[in-house]
């Protein structure tokens, strides 16, 4: 992810308050609030939501349930992988060879088989969707062998070629095993850092580096979709045995567990690092004055790091041969019994806030594990990287330097990206605003425990009414694929969010944790979709939640409420309440009476069930005045039409 952006903009944009009245006021009437009655203007039955003729097939077939279960028959293919890669620093050159074993566990025989090359985005020509530095521009990734199942291809012998996808001919039977060989070497970005990259002389975050096969689901067949630089993953779950060979002293940290540290460092580092793997304690494995002398970390010449992984959906690594390196570990209890998640950082000597970034890891991956989602972390370790932005890896992550607040934030929000997309599969080609608007929303819970100064829901109720129904304003139903990079992070991360913490006052806090925590065990290592999530929260909330996924997710709605009169019927006030901009979301009513005295009443999000226009009644015998709506903590792109007064009303003298 990007989350860097919006952490910087928090250091730098104080957006003025607009004053809420009445705060004190709202604590007195609390009483008040619950005992409030309503009058509801009903209509219609709330719509239903659209589902693509894709996903209704997928029903039929009984590859899902609309219940949000997996069907009897949903499947998922596997890639396993095993690479020998040998990085060269001076120039940047990746070579490797490497086996892929594809398991087709579908009910059809695959014609043919989807090579994805990621690297091709920075071929000269490309169409890519953020920028690339034009030094970085060269002949993508070089494909130089290609073996299927012991026939040997002609690279450019494809029967199809987009942007970053070749397609090749196959006859794999369901229930079989394709055998792919392939050599390949490409040059990585110098100048550009866009979720990997190089960032000093030595140190680098390598992603994105290797063919792999691209996903064929019950959904949408095999995924086609090219990647331009903004779109994120979808990848299906495999073993990977990778062997990375890298001059002396450079350290690889990476996706999976090292099983050969014995082979690799010498006798005080590697102390260290068999230290750490079962310490609370912070262990300085590689600390300043070790790069100060130049002493020998590693063993002698060239060294092999070899990183082993199992049922996870990527892998990543970085390397450098300056950089310091700090590990410890984590007890997690699990159903299986109690163990130790073994974490690692690497981060440059000048760094200010890397150095807190272990520990900092280490209570994120507990918090998680014990509270919310409340699921254990799921893997042996966790390394991050001190490269650029944030970015997450099953097991690592690539992440900037940012002052204390930006890296707490970023650390625990891509920590969490651990359940969504990875423990759960969900699909960021399509639908990046799932895992995102999660994450978002779990990430800064987590957050708020230790450090409360910014608050990324004040932070986007703020900014989000500035874009809020304009053009710009996508639903994100809409696939992540069709983005520029221009309104990604609407797209993403602020609407969904937004959208989600919104699901969550409509909840309760537990009953949405429940929501969350019942998705994953559902989902846990298959792929679902929007409408699976769905499904899964309503049948676990057991409340029927159409008429808030749709304004939310699959219209150009935008949060809008609004007084259009009060009026006096006998012995009783009426304040007319719209929502103009069709999203629902909680507020507060604020009225002022002909006797001078105030009340609050809160306006929940359910009002708006299968209605855009809502009375409010007064007590008998009482005369409004004013009334106002308050919408502390939800957007609102419009405040001036949240008060009205009643002007037609004679007010007591000297009020």
């Amino acid at each position: 992810m990007r989350i860097n952006y919006y952490v910087s903009l928090l250091n730098f944009i104080k957006a003025p308050a607009t004053p809420i009245k009445l705060q004190k006021s709202m604590r007195k009437n609390s009483l008040l609030i619950a005992l409030l009655p309503f009058c509801f203007i009903l209509y219609s039955q709330p719509g239903k939501l659209f589902i693509p003729p894709e996903i209704q097939k997928a029903y039929e077939k009984g590859t899902r349930s609309p219940d949000g279960m997996p069907g009897e028959k949903y499947f998922q293919n596997q890639a396993d992988y095993t690479i020998n890669a040998e990085y060269f620093p001076e120039t940047k050159l990746l070579k490797a060879q490497g086996e892929i074993i594809y398991h087709n566990n579908s009910m059809i025989t695959l014609k043919y088989v989807v090579l994805r090359l990621h690297q091709n985005v920075f071929m000269k020509g490309g169409i890519r969707g953020r920028k690339v530095d034009p030094e970085d521009i060269h002949n993508g990734m070089i494909l130089s062998h290609l073996e299927i199942n012991g026939i040997k291809y002609d690279p450019e012998s494809y029967i199809l070629k987009t942007q970053t996808n070749l397609v090749f001919p196959l006859n794999l039977e369901s229930g079989k095993k394709a055998k792919l060989y392939l050599e390949w070497e490409f040059t990585m970005p110098s100048k550009t850092s866009n979720r990997y990259g190089c960032y000093d002389g030595s140190s680098c975050f390598i992603a994105y580096w290797y063919p792999q096969i691209s996903v064929y689901d019950d959904v949408s067949g095999w995924d086609l979709s090219d990647y331009t630089g903004v779109a994120e993953f979808y990848n299906d779950y495999g073993d990977y045995n990778i062997n990375i060979q890298v001059p002396q002293n450079y350290i690889v940290w990476a996706t999976g567990e090292l099983s050969n540290p014995e082979k690799i460092l010498n006798e005080d580092y590697l102390n260290k690092y068999n230290l750490a793997k079962n310490s609370d304690e912070i262990i300085h494995i590689i600390e300043k004055n070790d790069l100060n002398k130049k002493s020998a970390i590693t063993k002698k010449g060239k060294n092999t790091w070899k990183y082993v992984a199992s049922n996870v959906s990527d892998f990543a690594f970085g390397l450098s041969n300056n950089y310091l390196w700090d590990a410890t570990s984590v007890e997690i209890d699990q159903p299986q019994g109690e163990k130790r998640v073994f974490i690692e950082t690497a981060y440059n000597r000048a760094s200010d806030n890397f150095a807190k970034v272990a520990e900092i890891s280490a209570w994120s991956v507990k918090d998680f594990s014990v509270d919310l989602p409340g699921i254990p972390y799921p893997y042996p370790k966790l390394a991050v990287f001190n490269g650029n932005e944030g970015m997450e890896f099953p097991m690592i992550m690539n992440n900037g330097e940012s002052d204390y607040k930006g890296t707490l934030f970023v650390t625990t929000h891509e920590i969490g990206h651990t359940y969504f997309p990875f423990l759960v599969g969900t699909n960021q080609r399509r639908h990046g605003w799932v895992d995102e608007g999660l994450i978002t929303v779990i990430g800064m819970e987590q957050h708020l425990k230790k450090e409360t100064t910014y608050n990324f829901r004040e932070f986007y109720s703020e900014q989000y009414p500035i874009v809020a129904g304009t053009q710009e304003d996508i639903p994100p139903i809409v696939s992540s694929s069709f983005l520029s990079d221009d309104i990604f992070q609407i797209h993403e991360y602020m609407r969904p969010s937004l959208a989600f913490w919104t699901l969550r006052d409509i909840l309760g806090h537990e009953m949405f944790k429940s929501c969350i925590t019942g998705f994953i065990e559902t989902w846990e290592g298959k792929h679902p979709t929007p409408w699976d999530m769905f499904n899964v929260f309503e049948k676990i909330s057991g409340k029927q939640l159409s008429w808030f996924f749709i304004p939310w997710f699959f219209e150009y709605a935008y949060p809008d409420l609004e007084i259009t009169g009060i009026t006096i019927k006998e012995n009783v006030s009426e304040v007319n309440i719209k929502n103009t901009g069709g999203m629902p979301f909680p507020a507060k009513l604020r009225i002022k009476l002909k006797d001078g005295s105030e009340e609050i009443y809160p306006l929940p999000a359910e009002i708006w069930t299968a209605t855009s226009e809502y009375i409010f009644h007064s007590a008998e015998n009482t005369i409004i005045v004013e009334s106002e709506i308050i919408t502390e903590g939800s957007p609102d792109i419009r405040k001036d039409n949240n008060y009205l007064k009643d002007e037609m009303v004679d007010e007591d003298p000297g009020e």
